[in-house]
This record gives C-alpha cells, sequence and structure tokens, in this order.
C-alpha cells in the first residue's frame, strides 16, 4: 500500500511498485488497468509502453469495469472508516490505518483464493503474524533521560497505530503532542491478577524500549 499526499507522486511511486514485483514475487507484470483520469494518461503510457506492459484505459463514468478493485476500494474505506470512529481518532490519520487494513486483509484467508492467505499465494512462503498487534491499544514510550526532568514520568501513553513489513518498529500516535512516533522494540507487560483488578475489563498493554533492551 502506497498512500499519496498528490496524484502527481502517482508514476513515481508505482516504479517503485513494479521494482517490487520482480523481487518479491518473481512475477512479469503484464497489464495496468485505471480509470481516464489525466493525471495517469501520458506519463503511465509512455512508461508502460517502454517496459512492455498493456495499458487499459477504463471509460469515464464506468466504474463496473474494474469492479474488483473498486470494491476492494469500498471494503477498505468502510473498514478504514470504521476502525477511526471506534478509536476516535483523527481523519488525518487515514494513511496509517489504511496500511493496517491492507495488510490485514493480506493476511487473512480469502475466498477468491479457496481460503488460502493472499499473502502467501504472492510471496510463495508462509506469512508471518507474530508482529500484528491490535488497532488503537495502549502503548507506553519511553521517554529519553534528556527529555525529562527527574521526578518525570519515563513513559508517556500512546496508541498504536500499526507495525510496518517493510521496516523495523511499530507506528504509534501520540495525542498529548499530535505526533507519530516511531519505536523499535516493545515489549508486553505482565500484569498479576488481583482482587482489585479486573484483566477482562481492561484492554491489551503494550509496553515499548527504544534504544535498549528490558530485563525481566
Amino acid at each position: 500500500m502506497y498512500p499519496l499526499k498528490t496524484k502527481d507522486q502517482g508514476l513515481h511511486v508505482f516504479k517503485e511498485f513494479h521494482a517490487s514485483v520482480g523481487q518479491t514475487s518473481r512475477r512479469k507484470m503484464k497489464c495496468l488497468r485505471i480509470d481516464n483520469g489525466g493525471e495517469y494518461i501520458v506519463p503511465f503510457t509512455a512508461y508502460c509502453k517502454s517496459h512492455g506492459i498493456r495499458h487499459e484505459k477504463v471509460p469515464l463514468k464506468t466504474p463496473h469495469i474494474n469492479g474488483v478493485a473498486e470494491m476492494m476500494n469500498i471494503t477498505i474505506a468502510k473498514k478504514v472508516r470504521s476502525m477511526l470512529s471506534q478509536a476516535k481518532l483523527l481523519k488525518s490519520l487515514w494513511g496509517e490505518t489504511v496500511r493496517t487494513v491492507v495488510d490485514l486483509i493480506n493476511l487473512s484467508p480469502s475466498r477468491r483464493f479457496n481460503s488460502e492467505i493472499p499473502d502467501e499465494e504472492w510471496y510463495g512462503k508462509k506469512s508471518f503474524h507474530g508482529y500484528l498487534r491490535v488497532f488503537e491499544c495502549r502503548a507506553f514510550v519511553q521517554v529519553p533521560k534528556d527529555e525529562r526532568a527527574m521526578l518525570d514520568a519515563k513513559t508517556k501513553k500512546c496508541i498504536y497505530l500499526g507495525s510496518p513489513r517493510y521496516e523495523l518498529g511499530f507506528i504509534l500516535w501520540d495525542s498529548a503532542t499530535k505526533r507519530i512516533v516511531k519505536v523499535r522494540m516493545w515489549y508486553s507487560m505482565k500484569i498479576r491478577q488481583s482482587k482489585t483488578f479486573n484483566l477482562r475489563s481492561q484492554r491489551p498493554l503494550w509496553y515499548t524500549i527504544q534504544g535498549e533492551r528490558f530485563l525481566k
């Protein structure tokens, strides 16, 4: 998934995707079908022609011709809308949420692939789910020593947004500073059940540490 800030980035991102296709799946791209938008016709046509890719242009106001892609866009939009609403997050975080939604779709069994996982069909190997976490769960990030006073809290609470598949670390949202935080390491906090603490009523807690190892 490649979120775009502006449409003129489309060709540059497509070149990155085209280069990754042969490296990750060892397949050759044969056809590209896009809508008849003016920003895609000239640059995409020249690039596809130079690389032997058939460039199909869908007529205007006929989304049903490209029905598979249009239905997937609707599915992704619905999931993103629901997740942002449930987590009460800003709409500007749609890019990180879309990435998480697409990863979950690619790592889930699909009826189109006879209940097989799309990610495994594409890469030809067993997929890994160990990096997945619950969207919008609480996360605690360690505050560097040079950014806190002696009696200040050592951690700050954030919200988990996703785990980039091609990057080391996790993406969190700091609601206090309205900034996205990226951390490299995380560890779950083990909480013992007591009479005054009900584990079932609490959301999962994730304790993240940046730049150092946590010792049990």
